[in-house]
C-alpha cells in the first residue's frame, strides 16, 4: 500500500463537496472555454461497437486538522563542554589522552613541567616553617607581653600624671623662689630662705625629668609588646606564600572536570603553555546529553512552544530518527539574521550524535484546523494552474483550485485499513 498524500486546498472547491473527484491518470485539462464533452465520440470499431467509458477512481474532499511541522537546518553541540588551558607557565611534560578517548572525573589528562615550582614550594615551605617556629616562640610570650602591655599602658598613664604633678610643683617652687628673692632684697627675709627655695626648684626640675623619662620607658614597653603582633602577621604572610606555591604546583596537573570524551587535542608534550594563551590543550565534552540548536524566523517563532516534540535526523544515520523536546527559546532575536535561537535537548546514550554534525530538525508548530483536502492524485497541474476533475452525472468537468500545501495523512508505523481502489 502506498502512503496516502493529500493536498490542502482553500474553500474554492467547497461546491465539490458531495461530488466525486476523479483520481488517477486523468488526461490533460481541456482548454478554458471548451466543455468537457465537446470532443467527438471515439470512432466505432470494425464491428460497429462503441468503446466503453474509461474507469476512474473517485474520492470525496474532506475537512481535517493537519499538523504543521517546520523542517530546519540544525547544529549539534554538547550541553557540557570544557576547553582546558594551563593555569601555570611551563613546558608540557605529558598529555595522556587523544581525541575519542573517554575520560572520568578527576582523571589525569596533562602535566606541565613543575620542577622549578617544586623548588619554589620547598623554599616557601622552609621559610614558613621558620616563621611558624618564631610564631610558636612568640605565642609563649604573648600572655606575658599582653600583661606587660596592659601594665605598660597603665604606667604610661601614671607617668603622665606624675609629669603633670611635677610640673605643677616646679611652677609653685619657682613662684615661691621669686617671692623670697623680693623679700631678701627688701631685707625682710634671710638669704638662707632664698637658698632653700632655689634648691627646691632644682629638685622639682629633677622630678619632672624623671617623670618624663618614665613616660618614655612606658612607651617603649608598649612598642615591645606590639612587636609580637607584627611577628604573627609576618608568619601569616609566609604561610600564604607557601599556600600559593603549593597551588601553583597543583595547577601544573590538569584533570578532567567531568565524565566525557576527548573532542580535540591541540598541543603535544614539549609545547610551551602559559595562562591566557589562545591555544587550549584539550577539549572534552559530555555526550550523554546533546543540545541541538536551530534558528527560527520571527514569523515562525510564535508557533514554537517549550516542551514541544522535535525529531532530528543526521546524514551519518539516514535511517535513524532522534527524538527530543524544545527546552529553551532565546529571549530575543539576532539583530543581524532576525532569527530566534531554539534549543532541543536529546538523550544520547549510545553517543551516536557528535558535536558539529550536520542535522535537520523537525519541529511541531501547531496545526491547521478544519482545512479542505483532496487526494494528491486528484490534482492536475498545467503550468501554474491547478485543477481537479469533478464527476457529476457520469461526466467530468474541470474545477480550478488554489493549492495550499501537501501533507501525508499517514505516518511511518501507523496502523491502517487497506481497501482496493476499484477498477484501477
Amino acid at each position: 500500500m502506498t502512503r496516502g498524500s493529500w493536498i490542502w486546498i482553500p474553500l474554492v472547491v467547497a461546491a465539490a463537496l458531495g461530488l466525486g473527484l476523479a483520481v488517477g491518470r486523468g488526461t490533460a485539462p481541456v482548454p478554458a472555454g471548451k466543455p468537457a464533452g465537446a470532443d467527438p465520440p471515439p470512432a466505432a470499431s470494425s464491428k460497429g461497437r462503441t468503446p466503453p467509458p474509461p474507469l476512474v477512481g473517485v474520492a470525496h474532499p474532506k475537512r481535517v486538522t493537519i499538523p504543521v511541522t517546520l523542517s530546519l537546518t540544525a547544529n549539534i553541540s554538547s550541553l557540557r563542554t570544557a576547553v582546558l588551558y594551563s593555569k601555570t607557565a611551563g613546558y608540557l611534560e605529558t598529555v595522556t589522552v587523544r581525541p575519542g578517548d573517554p575520560v572520568r572525573t578527576g582523571q589525569l589528562l596533562a602535566v606541565v613541567d613543575h620542577a622549578q615550582l617544586d623548588a619554589q614550594a620547598a623554599q616557601a615551605d622552609a621559610t614558613a616553617l621558620a616563621a611558624q617556629s618564631g610564631v610558636q616562640t612568640a605565642v609563649v610570650a604573648v600572655a606575658a607581653a599582653h600583661a606587660q602591655l596592659v601594665n605598660a599602658e597603665a604606667q604610661v598613664q601614671n607617668a603622665k600624671a606624675g609629669v603633670v604633678k611635677a610640673r605643677a610643683q616646679l611652677q609653685n617652687a619657682q613662684a615661691t623662689q621669686a617671692r623670697i628673692a623680693d623679700l631678701v632684697r627688701q631685707g625682710a627675709a634671710a638669704q638662707q630662705t632664698l637658698d632653700d627655695a632655689v634648691a627646691q626648684v632644682q629638685a622639682d626640675k629633677a622630678g619632672l625629668d624623671a617623670a618624663q623619662a618614665q613616660v618614655a620607658q612606658a612607651d617603649a614597653q608598649v612598642a615591645a609588646a606590639m612587636q609580637v603582633q607584627t611577628q604573627q602577621a609576618q608568619a601569616a604572610s609566609q604561610a600564604a606564600a607557601l599556600h600559593n606555591a603549593r597551588l601553583a604546583v597543583a595547577n601544573a596537573t590538569i584533570t578532567a572536570p567531568f565524565d566525557g570524551i576527548v573532542v580535540s587535542r591541540s598541543l603535544d608534550p614539549g609545547a610551551y603553555v602559559a595562562p591566557g594563551t589562545s591555544t587550549p590543550i584539550l577539549t572534552i565534552a559530555d555526550l550523554d546529553q546533546i543540545n541541538v540548536t536551530v534558528n527560527v524566523t520571527e514569523v515562525q517563532i510564535a508557533a514554537i512552544q517549550r516542551g514541544a516534540p522535535a525529531q532530528v535526523t543526521v546524514d551519518a544515520y539516514p535511517d535513524r530518527t532522534f527524538r527530543g523536546t524544545v527546552s529553551r527559546i532565546a529571549g530575543g532575536a539576532d539583530p543581524i539574521t532576525r532569527t530566534v535561537q531554539v534549543e532541543i535537548d536529546i538523550a544520547n546514550p549510545g553517543h551516536l550524535l557528535r558535536p558539529g554534525m550536520y542535522a535537520t530538525a523537525q519541529l511541531s508548530a501547531g496545526a491547521d484546523k478544519d482545512v479542505l483536502v483532496v487526494p494528491l492524485g486528484a490534482l492536475v497541474t498545467v503550468g501554474d494552474q491547478h485543477f481537479v476533475w469533478v464527476v457529476k452525472d457520469s461526466a467530468v468537468t474541470q474545477q480550478p483550485v488554489t493549492v495550499g500545501r501537501a501533507a501525508d495523512l499517514v505516518r511511518e508505523g501507523q496502523r491502517v485499513r487497506a481497501v482496493p481502489v476499484g477498477g484501477l
